[in-house]
């Protein structure tokens, strides 16, 4: 029988939940730098008019390496890294968008990560875990569960100073030309998406709420 969430519905216009970690729960963010460079696949793949340039090796002059045109069939809502996971909150526009965006990314963070540490062999658990989310309900209690997620690690200190996450963008009402968050604010507007994300600092979510996050979730 195949892992959960491993096959998945493929629909155009569809709003999935996407999250992957490390093998054997291991940490695949380390230090900051680690964070930072995952963080900044997503521009290079998502911002529109990016240009991964490289030098001709005969002419010595520069060359277009790699036009970037995913932004045209995926968005990123939101995100957070977490040291051994990730969760990403997408919007796919056409059926291969979210594929073609997790493949170069993931691709591309772990050549990073085995080279800048020397090691071989998988980075991930296994290939990335995708649901399709089919309420307006599902999806804003999916978009607070993933900006939660930092609390264990803060200690008292603030969701909204987390960088590795849309949150810290949402909070601060930073717009990013590959960062779709205005979405999962919605009608509300930040102030209450802010408020109905850090009601959940000091309480847990209610039975209502944990229906409607089951089975969307990493378990």
């Amino acid at each position: 029988m195949p892992a959960k969430y491993i096959c998945k519905t493929y629909v155009s216009d569809g709003y999935y939940h996407v999250f992957n970690r490390g093998v054997d729960k291991r940490k695949i963010f380390i230090d900051e730098h680690d964070y930072n460079t995952f963080v900044s696949l997503f521009k290079r793949y998502l911002e529109p008019g990016y240009r991964l340039e490289r030098n001709d090796p005969r002419s010595g002059k520069k060359i277009l390496a790699e036009s970037n045109y995913s932004y045209e069939k995926v968005e990123l809502l939101t995100f957070v890294l977490m040291p051994n996971h990730f969760h990403l909150l997408l919007k796919q526009k056409t059926e291969d968008g979210m594929t073609d965006l997790i493949r170069k990314v993931c691709t591309g963070y772990s050549t990073y990560f085995n080279e800048k540490y020397a090691r071989s062999g998988k980075l991930y658990e296994s290939t990335y875990k995708a649901i399709l989310i089919e309420n307006e309900d599902s999806f804003y209690q999916i978009s607070r569960y993933i900006h939660i997620n930092p609390k264990p690690l803060l200690r008292g200190r603030g969701l909204r100073d987390y960088k590795f996450s849309g949150f810290y963008y949402i909070c601060k009402d930073i717009k990013l030309p590959w960062l779709q968050w205005d979405e999962v604010v919605g009608d509300q507007g930040v102030k209450s998406y802010k408020d109905f994300v850090l009601s959940k600092i000091k309480e847990d979510f209610t039975e209502k709420e944990a229906s409607l996050l089951k089975g969307i979730t990493l378990e």
